[in-house]
């Protein structure tokens, strides 16, 4: 894993040099969304992708990192029947009211890398070597997000550093130790 460690370190300077600086607040929106993911709170994970994404585009940040945002919000509307926890925008009854708990009217977008993502990726595989396209994205979705949250919102790094590091390394070490 020490391998994985320094890796991501590396990706993190590179991504940190080479995409133009996102603001605090795309940032911090970014940086919920991976804490929404990472702890299986999928609808919180949408709801901050939606924020980040009108951020994005209303500053006109590279499409990579939109596409990026993107394939996240998909999988946690993927993963957000299977979701543990209960959102607590939920009323006293169990129904959700909207906001927080509410993405069933929530449209997946089909999205995906395309070679020319390629520099800002953290895991670049010839083609025939993906296993599941799918995958190979969502994880390189959520290495630049890990990234950009860190070069753009400090007052998320700690818990990024606790909640969100170790989940992104042990994406990374099962490319990098193969």
């Amino acid at each position: 894993m020490k391998e994985a460690a320094e890796y991501l370190e590396n990706y993190v300077r590179k991504v940190k040099s080479s995409l133009p600086g996102v603001d605090e607040r795309a940032g911090h929106a970014i940086a919920s969304m991976l804490a929404g993911y990472r702890n299986e709170i999928y609808s919180g994970a949408v709801k901050s992708a939606d924020k980040a994404l009108s951020l994005i585009e209303k500053d006109n940040y590279p499409p990579v990192l939109s596409k990026a945002v993107t394939i996240i919000k998909n999988s946690s509307i993927r993963l957000a029947p299977m979701q543990k926890g209960m959102s607590s925008s939920y009323t006293w009854e169990g129904k959700a009211f909207g906001g927080v708990g509410k993405i069933e009217d929530d449209e997946i977008i089909e999205c995906e890398f395309s070679p020319e993502d390629e520099e800002y990726l953290a895991i670049v595989l010839p083609e025939e070597e993906v296993r599941v396209k799918k995958e190979y994205d969502l994880d390189n979705a959520l290495a630049l997000c890990y990234a950009i949250a860190m070069k753009s919102s400090p007052l998320d790094e700690q818990s990024l550093q606790e909640w969100v590091r170790g989940f992104v390394l042990a994406k990374i070490s099962d490319y990098i130790e193969e």
